[in-house]
């Protein structure tokens, strides 16, 4: 199931879960530009072809620039069978404005 989360919830899952997975669904150039370290970079055009690089089992937290690929990219997943899917609101923009100053 899909669940909406914001990017300090979604930080604080990353820091109690090191193993969740962390899909940023942005372009190569986007996720070079800046990206989270944990992050896999498969752009949302690509996934219905490349979702065997996923694990199912684990949770899987979704995000692109501002959110609206995300969403995109988080009902593919739930639709082919990933149980545990976050989707990022507000993407990398919220990101940097909500947890960059948490981060230092």
């Amino acid at each position: 199931m899909m669940t909406n989360i914001t990017p300090a919830e979604a930080a604080k899952i990353m820091k109690s879960s090191p193993d969740i997975q962390v899909l940023d669904v942005r372009t190569q150039r986007e996720f070079f530009y800046r990206r989270l370290p944990k992050a896999i970079n498969i752009p949302v055009q690509e996934l219905s072809r490349r979702l065997h690089e996923l694990d199912k089992r684990q949770e899987i937290i979704v995000l692109c620039e501002h959110g609206i690929r995300s969403v995109n990219a988080s009902f593919l997943l739930e639709h082919a069978g990933f149980d545990d899917v976050y989707n990022m609101l507000g993407g990398m923009s919220r990101w940097t404005q909500e947890t960059l100053s948490n981060q230092q």
